[in-house]
């Protein structure tokens, strides 16, 4: 069967990179202006073992990205049923994110009281139905009254669609560093990172579609009604740098809270094109004996983002 999407296996590239070492050149500008600023060691009031620093964070933002969908349906002569698609859309997605977070002890000999940073992901996300194909009404076949013989366009029902939606779920991991920094009598932590993420595009696909014979036999109401139907599901993987800004944490009773905004830009490094495909084989209704196939395809783009804000609870020292 052709593949309406096989691209070749993305690389990191230029730009992936490029952010990358930004990243890392703020870090470093970051510690050297903590450094000069912060030349005393504070007491953490956050709970932790030998310096070892546990948190949980929850967040709540959006994943982005453009996909592209096609649909042909055809005979076995390669005539076609219904008119080929392709169409695209911009997928923006709600999700929420809990993370299991924990710190290094600040690194010795390095100037800004710099921790490294580690943490595991899980994503719920609030996906939409999105039809990235949609041609007329595939809803199911329907002869309006006041028709005996109607002609094949009349018949009501017929369509086709190739709709996408996010998998409920995804995971990653995402680590870095913390580096404090003062302004006036505020504290900030930047995180300069990276972080991957692994997430799951499910794809459906539909083609309803009616012929009826052009034989006086066939006269009347009676038509061939084809309908074609396929599900898939596509696992792909993105990596790439990572930024967030967080607030020092306040007491909260036995905990300390702080709120946080965050950013990341990926790069797909796995699979990001899936298709389906769907075959019937009918006779009768005044026809001769035929089969039909459908295929439906959906490629993801190279790139997404996501951003939110959220909040990060520690256990409090005392």
């Amino acid at each position: 069967m052709a593949r309406y999407f096989n691209p070749p296996m993305p690389a990191l590239g230029f730009g992936t990179l490029g952010w990358l070492a930004l990243l890392l050149m703020s870090a470093s500008l970051f510690a050297s202006l903590a450094g000069a600023e912060d030349g005393s060691k504070e007491s953490d009031p956050r709970w932790n073992f030998k310096g070892w620093t546990p948190s949980v964070a929850v967040t709540l933002g959006v994943h982005a990205t453009d996909l592209d969908g096609a649909m042909s349906a055809t005979d076995t002569s390669g005539a076609t049923i219904r008119i080929p698609q392709r169409g695209d859309d911009y997928a923006v997605t709600p999700m929420l994110r809990l993370s299991l977070c924990l710190e290094t002890p600040e690194l010795p000999s390095i100037p800004g009281h710099i921790r490294l940073f580690g943490a595991a992901d899980y994503y719920v996300t609030f996906p939409a139905d999105r039809h990235l194909v949609s041609e007329g009404n595939p809803t199911g076949f329907f002869v309006p009254p006041g028709f005996i013989n109607p002609p094949q366009e009349a018949i009501e029902g017929q369509g086709s669609q190739t709709t996408n939606e996010t998998g409920r779920s995804a995971f990653g991991f995402t680590g870095g560093m913390s580096i404090p920094f003062q302004i006036g009598d505020f504290r900030f932590f930047v995180k300069p990172g990276v972080s991957w993420m692994r997430y799951k595009w499910d794809i459906k696909g539909v083609v309803l579609a009616a012929q009826k014979s052009t034989d006086f036999a066939a006269f009347g109401r009676e038509f061939r009604q084809i309908e074609l139907s396929a599900r898939g599901k596509l696992y792909s993987s993105g990596v790439g740098p990572y930024i967030a800004i967080e607030v020092e944490p306040d007491p909260w009773g036995p905990v300390l809270v702080g709120a946080f905004i965050e950013g990341a830009y990926y790069r797909t490094i796995g699979d990001r094109d899936v298709n389906i495909s769907d075959s019937q084989t009918l006779s009768g209704n005044s026809l001769p004996t035929e089969t039909y196939l459908g295929r439906w395809g959906m490629r993801v783009d190279q790139e997404f983002w996501r951003a939110a804000v959220g909040i990060r609870v520690y256990l409090a020292a005392d």
